[in-house]
């Protein structure tokens, strides 16, 4: 395919020729693929006998739970080997015909005649006057002194002009298609802050308290007492964060008192500028830990437990104690086998 013609269409179409060819040829693809995942599927789930699986005789297939014959390992191989079969023939068919298909497209669709190529007219080219530009006669001093640009490097720059061009054809649509969605947004809310009822379209208008009697006084207003408000609420915190403090060493000191009563094991520590006696962290991972187990007791058993740990509610005591006695009696049964045995092998 002649280039210059490739790229006159590439410049008219706003993408290569070429592309629309892959395109189509990814789309069959797509389509091979999923009809060969539906015939292994259908083969996946019919009935072996139906595709000529008899087992031998004397056998009994396996079946599952609705009582269906299911394929064996054997059975299943094979079937995956046919449809692996099938998918590389169906390839080999795409690659063959659409390799074809490519080659007439360009070919004889999507091709320009060369001759014809310097005399068309784009869109973006009928508003261009070349008539204007000064034609230069070189003389024979300017022929003698200025280097001639090779072939090369001018087609080079030509093609890096019409890249530029495309792109900036490209940059002017995207920002076309954004003032037009801007000035659809501008216009909506222009209806919405304007509109004198509270609804619109049989919907209650959101912006209408602006327009209502006082409403953009009283957003003022408001306003203004926020920001009026704003030091008054920083010195009230100012104020507060000792309290806080105080508040969590006591908190820590009390805690600290119970552990010592308890015999936990305890640590110094600053908490609030103030040095306190606090629980070490090997005692609250013990406690967490127990913390952990009583909600589990609690939550799985249904046991109720007091805070040292005890079960409290219903007959755990007398149930505890049948247990003991069954136990007992049926020590006293081995005990009195035993020595029947004893007494019949003396």
């Amino acid at each position: 395919m002649n280039s210059a013609s490739t790229t006159l269409l590439t410049e008219h179409l706003r993408w290569t020729p070429l592309s629309l060819i892959d395109d189509i040829i990814n789309s069959i693809n797509d389509i091979l693929y999923q009809s060969v995942a539906a015939i292994e599927n259908y083969l996946l789930n019919a009935s072996p006998p139906l595709l000529g699986f008899i087992p031998p005789p004397g056998t009994i297939p396996d079946t599952d739970g609705d009582g269906n014959v299911l394929f064996s390992e054997k059975e299943a191989e094979e079937i995956s080997r046919g449809v692996h079969a099938l998918e590389t023939l169906l390839e080999n068919g795409v690659d063959k015909y659409f390799d074809s298909f490519e080659l007439y497209v360009l070919r004889n669709i999507l091709v320009v005649n060369p001759e014809l190529v310097g005399w068309v007219r784009l869109a973006h080219h009928r508003d261009l006057d070349l008539s204007s530009i000064p034609t230069i006669i070189p003389t024979d001093s300017a022929t003698s002194t200025r280097p001639r640009i090779p072939a090369h490097e001018a087609q080079s720059r030509i093609r890096t002009l019409r890249q530029t061009l495309l792109a900036s054809h490209a940059l002017n649509h995207t920002l076309r298609s954004e003032i037009e969605t801007n000035t659809r947004s501008l216009a909506q809310l222009r209806m919405l802050v304007s509109a004198v009822t509270t609804s619109v379209d049989g919907l209650e208008n959101p912006l209408s308290f602006i327009n209502s009697s006082g409403g953009a006084k009283e957003i003022k207003d408001s306003a203004s007492f926020a920001v009026s408000q704003t030091d008054l609420i920083r010195s009230l915190l100012k104020k507060l964060r000792p309290q806080f403090d105080a508040l969590l060493a006591q908190r820590a000191q009390r805690e600290a008192e119970e552990a010592l009563k308890e015999g936990e094991d305890t640590e110094m520590k600053d908490v609030g500028g103030a040095s306190v006696v606090t629980v070490s962290a090997e005692e609250e991972r013990k406690r967490y830990i127990e913390r952990m187990t009583r909600r589990h007791m609690e939550a799985s058993r249904g046991l109720r437990l007091n805070a040292k740990g005890e079960v409290v509610g219903g007959n755990f005591e007398g149930a505890a104690k049948k247990r003991l006695e069954e136990v007992e009696a049926l020590e006293e049964v081995v005990a009195g086998l035993v020595e029947k045995k004893g007494e019949d092998e003396g």
